[in-house]
């Protein structure tokens, strides 16, 4: 029972940390555009500082969402057993 307990926290925290990162890379790009749209506002290093920003976020999302879903299998498979 506390395993299943410690899976399902498990679970949610990484879908939590996924989802965060993903408003993180929404925001960041974002950002990009409207730097991109302003006159001479921002700097170019800023621009691909943000655009690498956005690349890893969205990496790390993935990277949170797989751990989530192997998370589940093995809750599933630990209800099962």
């Amino acid at each position: 029972m506390a395993k299943q307990s410690a899976l399902k926290f498990k679970q949610l925290f990484a879908l939590v940390v996924a989802s965060a990162f993903a408003a993180a890379a929404v925001f960041m790009g974002v950002s990009m555009y409207g730097d991109l749209n302003a006159e001479g506002a921002a700097s170019t290093a800023m621009v691909v500082f943000k655009a690498v920003s956005v690349g890893v976020s969205i990496l790390f999302c993935a990277a949170n969402a797989k751990m989530a879903m192997l998370a589940r299998e093995e809750r599933m498979s630990a209800e099962a057993a």
